[in-house]
């Protein structure tokens, strides 16, 4: 014999706070090693530019945008997600029509008719022939168009379920691809800091001024823009769960 059908409530989603998302996204290797590499080009160009050009002047302008594009990129996502799935059921068509649909079935509930089989009665007077069972075969039979109706309202939104579904497995993917960006933006930062703090402690003899400018023009920044990012990658993940229980 077939086993029986057994349901099992879900359990409840945690929020992933910002402090654990590192890591959470695995980058993979090609993308990781291809990351590390512009790091390490950054890098050379902040420490061999003449801090008075221009073009050293524009690579600490880069350090302000870190990651901004892509923190801008999956919150727009996030945002878009939540819109769409998180309006009162109440308006969506399969609620409409389910909720007709009670409301037909309640109007025609036997038990809310009294004794079916009881004369029916014009101004207190029997009708010969007539009983309440008749009068209500007949309004359940009346009632048949509008239950072609709601059905076929019921199927529309069963289509449109189906299509929700499929658009949700895209925004999944979407949402993916924006988490590995977010990543890749949160890697670049963490070896720009590691790498880059190591050499602004090595000129700190040598040549005090660049070092100055770097620490407080690059990785103050950054390191504030690491702090944004692992905020979005925690809403971005968060978001990314939800979907996947839907």
């Amino acid at each position: 014999t077939d086993s029986a059908l057994v349901l099992t409530p879900p359990e409840p989603l945690e929020a992933v706070p910002a402090t654990k998302v590192a890591g959470a996204v695995k980058l993979q290797p090609d993308l990781q090693a291809e990351v590390e590499k512009k790091v390490d080009g950054f890098i050379a160009s902040l420490l061999q530019g003449d801090p008075n050009s221009d073009d050293f002047k524009s690579n600490i302008d880069r350090a302000f945008s870190v990651g901004r594009t892509e923190i801008a990129a999956s919150t727009t996502l996030s945002n878009r997600f939540t819109k769409q799935n998180f309006v009162g059921a109440e308006d969506t068509p399969a609620y409409k029509a389910i909720s007709s649909m009670r409301s037909l079935f309640d109007d025609l509930n036997p038990a809310k008719q009294g004794d079916l089989f009881s004369p029916t009665k014009f101004l207190g007077i029997p009708i010969p022939f007539g009983n309440k069972l008749v009068s209500y075969l007949r309004r359940y039979q009346s009632a048949e168009t509008q239950l072609g109706s709601i059905q076929g309202e019921i199927m529309a939104a069963k289509d449109e379920v189906a299509k929700d579904v499929a658009e949700m497995g895209l925004a999944r993917q979407q949402m993916w691809g924006a988490m590995e960006k977010l990543e890749a933006a949160a890697h670049f930062i963490r070896q720009l800091d590691e790498k880059l703090s190591q050499h602004i402690e090595n000129m700190k003899s040598t040549d005090p001024e660049r070092a100055r400018t770097l620490e407080q023009e690059v990785l103050y920044y950054v390191r504030q823009n690491l702090g944004d990012l692992l905020a979005a990658q925690a809403l971005a993940i968060n978001a990314y769960n939800v979907m996947g229980e839907l």
